[in-house]
């Protein structure tokens, strides 16, 4: 189990300080729920990395604000974050149109679409989206209809549903404009513009995976540069921190 500090010790702290702890709660979970919640970044059999997981929940820790706060966790399943933020004192509502395993006094979960639920008015100071919004209306996890125009549908909602000032972090697949399949976008740069109208970008940073294991911090312009390429296991990552205007 991760056990969050309190007291006067910051979500930075707590992060920097409990990333071991962390990591072996996850592996320990994994053992006893279904594989696909082994998406913590780390192949425990042969140590390399595989997901853009190391570099985005360190960011998100770093740049979330203080609870209390009221959380929206889009595309909470094969991941632990809603839980570990509910530990943290954040009272978190996670969605996904998949179910989910783990249950917290500060947690609730809402199986559905995002884009078309209804969540009856209520807004949020934080939403967060780790590496969902470029599967939306896509066939990855699910047989919904088709809709090429869902990411944008979804970011129109989460401003909708943030509360004055309120706060984003989304990662998403960047580089080279491209859809790959049914399964995800990559987003370019003319891309995240336009699907941050309305935010004012307080912080981000861009990350390059090679091989399929190593990350490797890179600037903006070399990002737009980069091309997604599966056979290779090559592709960059952004993640921005934003506000709501």
């Amino acid at each position: 189990m991760i056990v969050a500090k309190t007291g006067k010790t910051s979500i930075r702290e707590w992060w920097i300080n409990s990333w071991p702890r962390a990591y072996i709660s996850k592996t320990i979970i994994a053992v006893r729920m279904p594989k696909f919640y082994v998406n913590f970044g780390v192949d425990t059999k042969t140590g390399k990395s595989y997901s853009e997981r190391l570099v985005e929940l360190p960011f998100l820790f770093r740049n979330i604000r203080e609870p209390p706060a009221e959380v929206l966790d889009i595309g909470c399943t094969c991941s632990i974050l809603s839980i570990q933020l509910a530990m943290l004192g954040y009272s978190v509502t996670g969605i996904d149109i998949q179910n989910y395993y783990f249950r917290h006094k500060n947690f609730d979960f809402v199986k559905g679409d995002f884009n078309t639920y209804d969540f009856k008015g209520k807004k949020f100071d934080i939403i967060v989206d780790i590496s969902a919004i470029e599967h939306f209306g896509l066939h990855t996890f699910s047989n919904m209809k088709l809709d090429l125009d869902a990411d944008r549908k979804a970011m129109r909602k989460i401003r909708a549903m943030l509360k004055p000032g309120g706060q984003l972090i989304i990662t998403a697949p960047f580089g080279v404009h491209e859809l790959v399949g049914n399964f995800q976008r990559i987003y370019g740069k003319k891309d995240m513009k336009d699907m941050l109208k309305g935010f004012r970008i307080d912080n981000s940073r861009y990350y390059r995976i090679r091989n399929g294991s190593a990350l490797l911090p890179i600037d903006a312009r070399t990002a737009e540069r980069v091309k997604y390429d599966a056979k290779n296991g090559e592709y960059a990552v952004v993640m921005i921190s934003a506000t709501r205007v």
